[in-house]
């Protein structure tokens, strides 16, 4: 995923400070997954996280105005088997990465694909809420 947006945010013209500075990695590392096939860059890179199949769903409960403690505890109740401090570092790095896109809008390229991504989410979400009957 990480290095999916890391190849978006170069092809929109994103320097590769700025987007290590919001994705918090550094610049070689951007240069490193600039190309290439991202499943084939995974299998030997970016170590990935236990929380990154919650991803979206984190992004929709801090959306909401959840605290980090509720979304915590429903995290465990979606199955995550992980540490609870893991757990508040990666919700604490996704707000920071939010913030980043409001906060700098040096690069409008960066910013309107942060939207896209939010209204991606937000479809995927309900039309999940959809099949599951509520």
């Amino acid at each position: 995923k990480m290095i999916c947006q890391i190849q978006k945010f170069l092809t929109e013209g994103c320097s590769y400070r700025e987007i290590a500075k919001r994705m918090g990695v550094g610049r070689n590392t951007i240069a490193k997954y600039r190309e290439g096939d991202p499943k084939e860059l995974s299998m030997y890179g970016i170590q990935q996280s236990k929380l990154d199949p919650y991803y979206n769903f984190i992004v929709q409960c801090l959306n909401t105005g959840w605290s980090k403690s509720k979304t915590v505890k429903a995290i465990y109740g979606k199955g995550y088997t992980g540490s609870t401090s893991n757990a508040f570092q990666y919700l604490c790095k996704i707000e920071d990465f939010f913030y980043s896109f409001f906060s700098h809008r040096s690069c409008l390229a960066c910013s309107v694909a942060f939207q896209i991504t939010e209204i991606n989410c937000m479809i995927q979400n309900r039309t999940q809420l959809i099949m599951d009957g509520l």
